[in-house]
């Protein structure tokens, strides 16, 4: 019983302590809430006193800067924005008028009409819109011209493409929207855009600017900066809303389009400009273009009509002048000849700002005639009047090319490609200009970048390409650089000719004859299909026929080194030497490097045939001709290497690294020797 109760009561105690512990921990667990509620509070009461010291600054800031734009008013109306006269009338569009009157903004910083303000936004160089309550309606009238800053074509097409008569309406700003609501006549257009989606504040403002620009002028603008897909489209469907005359000019745009985009498309250009001299009988651009398409295709007769017509409408079409001229020098005869000169002064006379490509015809026709000194003069005459046309620069460089002054050349080929970067065809003919250095890696890096130029016409490359590497051997890549050549452009007569050597050197002649047949039926007015030819019927010994084939080519241009050289090999080989010598000496005197060139060749086609006695004589000829040439030195030293004569080729590969101490190809044969 006793031990019972003790029992009880030490539950009892135990009971009470647990009350007792609890009560405690409940205690301090209050105590600290309460001390958090208390920390929260006092941060809460600085919270307030930050928020509201800085809603205070705020509103000071706000008041201050409404105080400082009142006191520096400087509000300019939309009317006192004056563009200068020359970017509406040479057809400057869209962003240079927008960036014109940005920098007139930013002058002024603030511009406002009534309730409506604009700021900048140097950051987006754009004008931005800001909208404010109770902004009243803005009366416009739009009439020949496009507004739309951020889409020239699509945003304010809805009213453009009406006759070109005053076109009424507003526009509403409300809620951050913009309603346009345009009217004419009986009909009424809208459209409803976001501000913050649509960029059209500079529209607002340049809104009667652009009134002076016509849809003409836009299409000039899409055309000059070669957007030929928007253009057309452009035109195509405004075409049924323009007067006569306006729709002269676009047909002529559109053909110049179909002309310019590639792939080109002749037959749609053609029918352009014809429309566009139905439309305007007096079309002088529309006559001229037609001309140059029906001397393309060969229709000369029809060509001269078309620049006849030219002149006759516009008879200070510089332009007229200069392509009658050049049709005339084509037929390469004396009575011709004169004409062209005639016609080429006609259009300096005409027209100064244009002279340059006149003068640049009439130094080709004095190189022609075999004068060069004037023609030099006229080429300098041709960069003086327009230092910025590579024109100029090119011909005369490959005028001092073709007389063996490569240092001058290679100089203006330098400039002509500062001028202009992306010219595949200079960057072309400046590796030709490293290949008769001897440069190689040089010339192909050259040629490279052209290819990466103008991937789309890339023949002109791969021959020279080629070319490079058959100087190298390496004739299993000059195959394939040719056919590279003849598969991008199967109607250049060049590559054909040029795979009839690579047959003719393998001695597979019935191959060779059906590739320049080829490149004769491809073109028949094609000089250098007729030398090979020609050269073929030399090597089979049929004198007769080699001499018909090389006077075909003579006589469609009598200048030609390669035709006069092969004649001269004729004549060698039917015993008249004296004869021989004049064709030879003639040769080089018009070019001596064409003329090196040649006989460098042709020492390549006889060492391809093993014929290396011949093919020795023809590279000591060139070294003859140009003691710098260092592919002669490398191919007399490769011709010793084949016959085992190593003394000699280690000789003549010393001669080539002597004139380029970087030569490859010479270190490359030295390495060989060595080798063996």
């Amino acid at each position: 019983m006793a031990k019972r109760a003790k029992t009880t009561m030490v539950a009892g105690l135990y009971r009470l302590g647990s009350i007792l512990f609890a009560n405690t921990n409940r205690a301090k667990s209050i105590t600290k809430a309460n001390s958090k509620l208390d920390r929260l509070k006092e941060r809460l009461s600085q919270l307030r006193s930050i928020v509201i010291s800085t809603v205070l600054i705020i509103v000071i800031c706000v008041i201050v800067h409404m105080i400082w734009r009142e006191v520096n008013k400087n509000y300019i109306i939309f009317d006192s924005i004056e563009v200068p006269e020359e970017l509406v009338t040479q057809g400057y569009t869209g962003t240079v008028v927008a960036r014109y009157l940005i920098d007139e903004i930013n002058r002024i910083k603030y511009v406002a009409e009534d309730s409506v303000k604009y700021t900048l936004n140097p950051r987006l160089d754009i004008v931005t819109i800001g909208v404010y309550n109770d902004i009243p309606d803005l009366n416009f009238e739009v009439s020949e011209t496009k507004i739309s800053f951020s889409s020239i074509i699509n945003f304010f097409r809805i009213y453009f493409n009406k006759e070109r008569l005053n076109v009424s309406g507003n526009i509403l700003i409300k809620d951050k929207n913009v309603e346009i609501i345009c009217r004419y006549k009986s009909e009424t257009f809208q459209a409803k855009v976001s501000v913050d989606s649509v960029r059209i504040g500079i529209n607002l403002v340049a809104l009667e600017l652009f009134k002076k620009l016509k849809p003409i002028t836009i299409a000039n603008y899409y055309y000059a900066k070669n957007n030929f897909a928007e253009g057309k489209r452009f035109l195509l469907d405004n075409l049924p809303y323009l007067e006569t005359g306006d729709r002269s000019e676009a047909y002529l745009i559109l053909g110049l389009i179909e002309n310019s985009k590639l792939p080109r498309d002749t037959t749609k250009s053609r029918v352009y400009f014809n429309k566009a001299i139905q439309e305007n009988s007096q079309n002088a651009a529309a006559y001229n273009n037609l001309g140059l398409l029906m001397r393309e295709n060969k229709q000369y007769i029809l060509a001269e009509s078309c620049f006849k017509n030219a002149i006759n409408a516009n008879p200070k079409s510089a332009s007229a002048y200069v392509n009658f001229g050049l049709l005339r020098l084509s037929k390469l005869n004396h009575k011709d000849s004169l004409m062209a000169e005639e016609y080429f002064n006609s259009a300096i006379a005409q027209n100064p700002n244009y002279s340059s490509y006149a003068y640049i015809n009439l130094g080709l026709l004095k190189k022609y005639q075999g004068d060069s000194d004037t023609a030099e003069k006229l080429f300098q005459t041709a960069i003086d009047v327009a230092p910025r046309q590579v024109d100029g620069y090119i011909n005369l460089g490959l005028l001092k090319r073709d007389e063996g002054r490569l240092v001058e050349a290679e100089e203006l080929y330098t400039q002509a490609i500062k001028l202009e970067p992306k010219n595949y065809f200079t960057h072309n003919i400046l590796g030709i200009l490293k290949r008769d250095q001897g440069i190689i890696a040089e010339a192909d890096s050259f040629f490279r970048v052209a290819l990466k130029l103008e991937p789309k016409r890339p023949a002109y490359a791969y021959n020279n390409m080629g070319h490079i590497r058959r100087d190298m051997m390496q004739n299993v890549t000059v195959d394939s650089m040719y056919h590279l050549s003849n598969r991008a452009n199967p109607k250049a007569p060049n590559s054909a000719a040029y795979l009839g050597i690579m047959a003719e050197g393998r001695g597979n002649q019935s191959l060779a004859k059906y590739w320049y047949n080829k490149a004769i039926k491809v073109d028949s007015s094609g000089v250098n299909a007729y030398v090979y030819k020609g050269f073929l019927e030399l090597d089979r010994h049929n004198y007769i026929s080699a001499e018909q084939e090389l006077k075909k080519s003579i006589k469609l241009n009598p200048n030609f080194v390669d035709a006069l050289i092969c004649l001269s090999l004729l004549e060698i080989a039917k015993g008249k030497v004296d004869r021989a010598n004049l064709l030879h000496r003639r040769a080089i005197n018009i070019s001596p490097t064409n003329s090196a060139f040649a006989y460098n060749s042709i020492g390549n086609l006889r060492r391809d045939q093993k014929r290396f006695p011949e093919a020795e004589k023809m590279y000591r000829i060139t070294i003859q001709i140009n003691n710098k040439y260092i592919s002669a030195f490398n191919n007399l030293a490769r011709i010793k290497e084949l016959q085992n004569k190593l003394e000699e080729a280690i000789i003549f590969y010393n001669k080539a690294l002597a004139i380029n101490p970087k030569d490859l190809e010479a270190r490359a044969g030295l390495k060989r020797i060595i080798r063996r």
